[in-house]
């Protein structure tokens, strides 16, 4: 159970929301939703699976190789469905939001996603349920600058100079700001230091 495992982070309670919702309990997925608005987000999965692959690199693995996994593990990361941001899609979709105490958690997550979640598919699922509300283009354009961000450093990580020393270093030093502070501070750092 990921609330047992974890409760004072919002990803778990979260998780817990897509399970009660697919179980048909609407009661209980909405009293996860609303806890989740009461913890921050952590970062539990990224530092598991980083520090897993970290620790299982020989120790004579070059920065070539060190950068490969990395690299490897960027996509696999890529590649999973957020639990949390498939539960509040769900719980706020278009034709739940007629009602006004759902249209108001609504609001109030896609908030808690996009200001305060660590990862890119958090702003990302925020956004989505922001539109859905029907935020201002102005909030929409906020909400987007972390996502265009994250796209403009991983553009910068591809091309004819992406393997030399100083952009390989880099790589490696975002892999490892992705473990220590999460994905959206990293791309924050990142991007802003970008020429």
């Amino acid at each position: 159970d990921s609330v047992a495992a974890n409760p004072a982070h919002a990803e778990a309670w979260l998780q817990l929301a897509a399970a009660e919702q697919a179980r048909g309990d609407s009661e209980s997925a909405e009293d996860a939703l609303r806890r989740a608005l009461a913890v921050p987000f952590g970062r539990a999965a990224e530092q598991a699976m980083f520090s897993a692959v970290q620790s299982a690199q020989p120790a004579d693995a070059g920065v070539l190789e060190r950068l490969q996994m990395g690299e490897a593990l960027q996509a696999l990361r890529a590649s999973w469905r957020d639990a949390g941001g498939v539960a509040v899609g769900a719980w706020c979709n278009p034709s739940a939001l007629a009602s006004a105490g759902r249209r108001e958690l609504c609001q109030q997550l896609a908030e808690h996603l996009v200001l305060r979640g660590v990862t890119l598919q958090d702003v990302a699922a925020g956004r989505m349920v922001g539109k859905r509300i029907g935020w201002f283009p102005e909030r929409m354009a906020a909400a987007a600058r972390d996502l265009e961000a994250g796209v403009r450093l991983s553009d910068s990580f591809r091309g004819a100079d992406a393997h030399d020393c100083p952009a390989v270093q880099r790589q490696l030093d975002y892999f490892g700001a992705v473990v220590a502070q999460g994905e959206i501070a990293a791309v924050r750092r990142f991007a802003a230091a970008r020429p």
